[in-house]
């Protein structure tokens, strides 16, 4: 029985479309290469873009969203709401204060990761106080405002 040798990139990512992931790959590469290349080009391309989505299919962005949030308060007040997941009659493992705990922990949890460096990166650029910018090493405060803000990562 032979079996044919697999390659770097399938021993990496399993079987997949060659021409979607090459494809993807060159679009990828051309965005860096302009963006290395002429930065403020893209960025007012980039700025353009945004602007435009923004613009004409906002409303779009804020019906989906209200409809996905609707869509779960159905599920959630429908016959599919009491579905437990496990054994009919098992025990729940948590109980509701508890699922209630950790998802506001995967919520806090979230905000830490996401906003925890960029939050005194903004305090310093544009001060919510009515401060005025100041360099990061002549300004210690953005360090001391961030605890109001959820941000407790050292720095």
């Amino acid at each position: 029985m032979t079996t044919k040798s697999k390659g770097l990139l399938q021993n990496a990512l399993g079987d997949y479309d060659g021409i979607l992931f090459y494809t993807t790959a060159v679009i990828a590469a051309c965005v860096v290469a302009i963006g290395a290349i002429a930065p403020d080009t893209l960025n007012s391309y980039c700025t353009a873009a945004r602007n435009y989505l923004t613009n004409k299919f906002g409303w779009a962005y804020l019906l989906a969203l209200s409809s996905y949030v609707g869509f779960g308060l159905w599920v959630a007040m429908s016959k599919y709401g009491d579905l437990t997941l496990g054994k009919e009659g098992e025990k729940p493992e948590f109980n509701t204060f508890s699922w209630i705990a950790m998802l506001f922990s995967c919520g806090i949890g979230v905000g830490y990761v996401l906003w925890g460096r960029p939050n005194p990166c903004s305090t310093i650029c544009s001060p919510p106080t009515g401060r005025p910018p100041a360099p990061p090493m002549r300004s210690p405060w953005p360090s001391r405002f961030r605890v109001f803000t959820g941000d407790c990562t050292p720095g």
